[in-house]
């Protein structure tokens, strides 16, 4: 899991970071860990780790035994599975912390604000400069511009850009 957020991860601590590629690996990681979650992802991770755990000579455990909880009493798991502790409490469970999280933190309105202003990167030579993103950017704070402002500001963009 930690994989496949790394480089949004990454990308979201550098100061210099372009926004349009960092709205883009939001939504890829979204996709990614949802890929993982429905599409057989948990049997690729529970074969890398048994595979892991044969090499270095540790105990795996049966998937369909019941649960014992390390140093803790049997009653807080009753009558559950091994399967049912990794695979949907643990696996599961945190792959759907990862997504609420993106979620909350990167939801569609934010994202979008994120994708318009990317429209004002300088990065070479405003090579993702969109009018059309950046006038929908200023109806977005209808309290900032008035009706008149909004109706100059395509002009405005343009002798910014020639500019």
């Amino acid at each position: 899991i930690f994989g496949h957020t790394n480089d949004l991860s990454r990308a979201l601590q550098k100061k210099d970071q372009d926004i349009v590629n960092a709205v883009e690996l939001i939504h890829l990681t979204k996709i990614q860990l949802q890929l993982l979650r429905d599409d057989g992802g948990w049997e690729t991770f529970l074969e890398e780790v048994t595979s892991y755990c044969v090499k270095h000579k540790v105990k795996v455990p049966q998937m369909n035994g019941k649960y014992k909880p390390p140093g803790r009493p049997s009653r807080f798991y009753k009558n559950l599975t091994n399967l049912h502790r990794f695979h949907v409490e643990m696996f599961l469970g945190l792959i759907d912390r990862q997504l609420r999280e993106l979620g909350d933190r990167f939801d569609e309105v934010n994202t979008e604000l994120l994708h318009y202003m990317g429209s004002f990167s300088p990065v070479n030579s405003f090579a993702t400069y969109h009018k059309e993103n950046l006038v929908k950017l200023a109806h977005l704070y209808p309290l900032d511009f008035t009706e008149e402002d909004l109706m100059h500001i395509p002009y405005q963009l343009t002798h910014f850009i020639t500019d």
